[in-house]
């Protein structure tokens, strides 16, 4: 049986745990301040919309999914296909 003390000691831990798993939550950046490259969006990309026609760019040698060509363009990268990359057409298709 649990004792008053044990019970009450319970009871805090638990709430510490909730306010700790709270205030992480809300500390959460939902703000989408990253590219799909994991680049930071400069103040004068803030103005793309978030959504659109998806692209495929590359960056470097790396192809990565963009929700618009505007934010591809933002993150210096090249639209080379409308839609996502993984419908790039592979040699032997």
């Amino acid at each position: 049986m649990v004792h008053r003390a044990e019970e009450r000691y319970l009871f805090v831990l638990l709430g510490i745990v909730l306010l700790v798993g709270v205030i992480g939550f809300l500390t959460i950046d939902r703000s989408g301040s990253e590219t799909p490259a994991g680049n930071v969006i400069d103040e004068a990309c803030r103005s793309c919309p978030a959504f659109g026609v998806p692209v495929c760019a590359v960056r470097g040698a790396a192809a990565f999914d963009y929700p618009n060509a505007c934010l591809a363009a933002c993150d210096d990268a090249r639209v080379i296909l409308d839609g996502p990359c993984r419908s790039i057409p592979r040699a032997g298709e």
